[in-house]
């Protein structure tokens, strides 16, 4: 009788740690906080997309079109950040208030003569006011330049224009690609 007591309390022992261990194993149900962070994750993911598409555009269809014959004049090889400062109109439009230039690999006095060229070709250019600017008076675009720019740089640009979204080939530009940041200041 003794044994079986012992045996029963054993029994009962180790079923209650198997149920702790198991409870403790099994998924809890979780607040939709993890659902909330991944849409707006998401949603982040998205405005970025579209205002790198819209300033892709920009540059690409109104300024270096304009640039492209000056720059070819440059000497050297390596990149240059040129900031671009734009102000909000009462029309809709960022036009542009000053560029400045940020680091750069150029070799020296070159960078005063890639500034000229940037100055000429943004003289005068805008892009929109989306919904996604807010209320903001200033955006500022930091954006590296290659110089000189790729051999490829056409086929580069309709791949870039062609891809749609975070999943597109990654593996088409055989440059280093242009890098940009983009800041807007109330």
């Amino acid at each position: 009788m003794r044994q079986t007591i012992l045996i029963l309390t054993f029994l009962a022992a180790l079923g209650v740690t198997a149920l702790l261990f198991a409870q403790s194993q099994t998924p809890r149900t979780t607040t939709r906080v993890p659902q909330v962070t991944s849409r707006i994750n998401e949603q982040r993911v998205l405005r970025t997309i579209t205002t790198q598409q819209r300033l892709n555009r920009y540059f690409h269809n109104d300024v270096i079109p304009k640039l492209r014959d000056c720059w070819s004049h440059l000497r050297g090889v390596g990149t240059i950040q040129i900031d671009h400062n734009y102000t909000r109109t009462d029309n809709g439009k960022w036009v542009v208030k000053d560029v400045t230039v940020g680091n750069s690999t150029l070799p020296r006095g070159q960078e005063v003569l890639a500034l000229r060229c940037m100055q000429q070709a943004v003289g005068g250019s805008s892009f929109p006011v989306t919904s996604d600017d807010e209320n903001s008076k200033e955006y500022v675009v930091k954006w590296t330049w290659p110089v000189p720019f790729p051999p490829n740089e056409d086929e580069q640009t309709r791949a870039m224009f062609a891809a749609k979204g975070p999943s597109a080939r990654r593996d088409v530009a055989t440059a280093p690609p242009i890098a940009w940041t983009a800041q807007i200041r109330g």
